[in-house]
């Protein structure tokens, strides 16, 4: 297996072990929805270094669902709680939360993933000037 790979299940399974350490879910439905949201939520962060391509399009579902949809919040995050029987306010553990990053500023994750869109479209955009290929579908099949 490739490092990069490793590092990503070693990022999700610690993140997932340090959320079951202090929360605890009641249904099995809820439990893989849980992990599921893990895997999203480090994919989130360091899924630039994967496939900018894919992760611009995660993150921008994930900003629209936030401001349009779901009323400020993470829908995976709503649905997880109603599953797992948990307060509907509950915030889903990840490692901006543990690390106390989300409370510098009570929209810090916007930032960041706004941030984040920005870096993966200039990435992108430089990504295309160099290949020197008219075919976009040639390009994103090279990640």
């Amino acid at each position: 297996m490739k490092l990069k790979y490793f590092i990503f299940f070693l990022l999700v399974f610690i993140q997932y072990i340090w959320d079951r350490a202090t929360t605890y879910c009641n249904t099995i439905e809820g439990e893989i929805l849980l992990i599921i949201h893990h895997f999203i939520a480090i994919f989130a962060l360091i899924g630039w270094y994967y496939n900018p391509f894919y992760h611009l399009i995660l993150l921008t579902i994930i900003g629209l669902s936030w401001l349009t949809i779901n009323n400020d919040t993470c829908l995976l995050s709503t649905v997880n709680n109603k599953m797992c029987g948990w307060n509907k306010n509950t915030e889903f553990k990840s490692f901006l939360v543990r690390f106390k990053i989300s409370k510098i500023h009570n929209h810090i994750q916007k930032f960041i993933g706004l941030g984040l869109i920005i870096y993966d479209i200039i990435y992108l955009i430089k990504y295309v000037k160099k290949s020197n290929k008219n075919n976009i579908y040639n390009i994103l099949s090279q990640f």
